[in-house]
């Protein structure tokens, strides 16, 4: 049965949602893990999550029942609530990486905030093609890509990687790819010049080559002293890939390429929060416009309501 309601008057009952108090056992524990520099993940929850859930019905009252999907949610919306979820999920077992500090918890815990990258990503492409669909509209990286600009994607690759291909090929044992428009491509189309994406794009990277080189290559060596246990920086473990490398690094090449293990690890769980926290606010804004002004027929349709008000 579709959900009639006024629409303003849902926006006033989500805004009194929290995770503390209508959250699921990990939302009520944990949020605060998140919450504190990313608050933009609970904004987004409250308006466009727990729509779709028995939350915002008020006959039910049993707190296992009421987290769930109301009845025929568009799949789009629950994948995407999915998504955000495991955004959180992954930040919360970061966060506990560095609280329980178990045998592998630097290994995982950039396991972790890579995947909260992926993730991320993928939540937003979601997010867009759930957008293009209620403002019918489409892509043009995926579906007005002309020979000329196909081209163009391809000769940007060939300036970049073509001279390194042979080295590349030495080292990975493979050729580096070149990828029809993607993720990346999309999220560009999205975002366009905006400095949240920048930021993060470039925070984004460091982490996943940092995470690659720690999850896909050998134990990474490390450099024991008083004042705890150092490991190369993000923006030069390429240089330090071997245990040799970093064995026999200088004092001076040391104090510059090194940090405490820990200390990087709470900085760059902080840095990417803040960074996804700055990332969320255009798809807030984005959906607030379409389901909260526009009263969007076809986004309400996904949340399979029907507005009565005026």
């Amino acid at each position: 049965m579709t959900l009639k309601t006024d629409i303003s008057s849902l926006k006033s009952i989500t805004n009194g949602f929290s995770y503390k108090s209508n959250g699921d056992f990990h939302e009520i524990q944990s949020g605060h893990l998140v919450t504190d520099l990313f608050s933009n993940s609970e904004n987004f929850w409250k308006s466009f999550i727990t729509p779709m859930t028995n939350r915002i019905e008020p006959s039910i009252t049993n707190h296992n029942d009421k987290i769930r999907p109301r009845l025929n949610i568009s799949t789009d919306i629950v994948d995407l609530s999915i998504i955000h979820y495991s955004v959180f999920l992954n930040l919360v077992y970061a966060s506990n990486c560095l609280t329980t500090k178990h045998l592998s918890y630097f290994e995982n815990f950039y396991a972790h905030l890579g995947s909260v990258c992926d993730l991320a990503e993928e939540f937003v492409t979601s997010l867009y093609f759930v957008t293009l669909e209620c403002e019918k509209k489409e892509t043009e990286i995926l579906q007005r890509l002309s020979k000329t600009k196909y081209l163009k994607l391809a000769g940007d690759w060939y300036d970049k990687h073509y001279s390194n291909a042979f080295t590349h090929y030495l080292s990975k044992g493979k050729t580096a790819p070149f990828k029809i428009p993607g993720r990346t491509n999309i999220l560009n189309e999205y975002f366009g010049s905006e400095i949240a994406y920048k930021d993060y794009d470039k925070l984004a990277l460091q982490i996943r080559t940092y995470r690659n080189v720690i999850v896909h290559n050998a134990q990474i060596g490390s450099r024991i002293t008083q004042q705890g246990i150092y490991v190369p920086k993000k923006n030069r473990i390429g240089d330090y890939k071997k245990w040799h490398q970093v064995f026999a690094v200088k004092q001076d090449k040391f104090q510059r390429d090194f940090i405490e293990r820990d200390s990087q690890m709470t900085q760059d769980l902080a840095d990417l929060k803040t960074s996804l926290n700055n990332l969320w606010v255009k798809p807030i804004q984005h959906f607030d416009r379409l389901m909260y002004s526009d009263i969007n027929p076809i986004l309400l349709k996904k949340y399979n309501i029907e507005n009565n008000g005026k």
